[in-house]
């Protein structure tokens, strides 16, 4: 098997980076085995607050550490309430096009048909996006269609008589005469994507916010994050009006209405 080149290695802390910083509350990234030591550092390395930070298509950026004597990236990725998860491991040739991903179903108490059908879930939704040439293959799968889906089905679970439609980070029409008290609440919305430096964007996003009245903040870097929050028309523009930009990986996690005790304080 040849050795994991720098530029391998970069790709895949930018990806498992672009999926931890883009995780929700209740989800969370977990390092297996033994590379928490190895891995969780190369998370952090040379990413700053304010934004700045190498470029990652230089395949000199992880020279220091060459990635060919490195463990191959195994992590799982579990949510709140939810007695399945998911484990990945990348090979070293990862993203590769014959470099395939390694994920598994595992859980706690889950029978063997439960396992088995999110097995094959996971292995169509896989050939699929591999066909298509996704970017971002692992981040795409995540959290596109496996969190949504099991977060679906937790929601499901805990609310079988509630009337509601089930679906995580649903959004349109219809939502809020599923759920009672939401009539009158506000929306918020949540998204990411491969980085957010742009002056141009940054400055588009405070002027949308200040003449939609929304609130939230938007985190500069890699990944990029925006969190916005307001009257239900405005947020739905606010969001459309972001999409309307050229941005790499972007994906609108939800856009939702709050829960009515969450309130809308403001935010920087």
């Amino acid at each position: 098997m040849p050795d994991r080149t720098s530029t391998q290695l970069n790709l895949q802390i930018e990806e498992i980076r672009l999926i931890k910083y883009s995780l929700l509350p209740g989800e969370v990234l977990v390092f297996l085995d033994d590379c928490v030591d190895i891995w969780e550092p190369l998370l952090v390395e040379d990413f700053e607050s304010d934004g700045r930070q190498a470029d990652h298509s230089s395949s000199s950026h992880t020279g220091f550490l060459p990635g060919a004597s490195l463990t191959p990236p195994h992590f799982a990725i579990k949510v709140d309430d939810s007695k399945l998860w998911f484990e990945v491991e990348l090979p070293d040739a990862y993203p590769d096009d014959a470099a395939t991903p390694l994920v598994a179903i595992k859980g706690e108490g889950i029978t063997r048909h439960e396992q088995g059908r999110w097995q094959d879930f996971t292995k169509e939704t896989l050939e699929e996006l591999t066909s298509s040439s996704t970017e971002y293959l692992v981040y795409t799968l995540i959290s596109s269609h496996l969190l949504p889906r099991l977060k679906s089905e937790v929601e499901a679970q805990s609310t079988p008589s509630s009337g509601s439609n089930g679906v995580t980070g649903a959004s349109g029409p219809g939502l809020e005469d599923h759920r009672s008290g939401y009539h009158h609440a506000q929306y918020h919305a949540l998204l990411t994507s491969h980085h957010l430096i742009s002056p141009t964007k940054r400055r588009n996003l405070q002027q949308w916010s200040s003449s939609l009245s929304v609130s939230g903040f938007a985190k500069v870097g890699y990944p990029g994050v925006i969190y916005v929050y307001g009257a239900q028309e405005d947020v739905e523009e606010f969001v459309g009006n972001v999409k309307a930009m050229q941005w790499l990986a972007l994906r609108v996690r939800f856009v939702e209405a709050l829960p009515p005790s969450a309130g809308g304080g403001d935010a920087g």
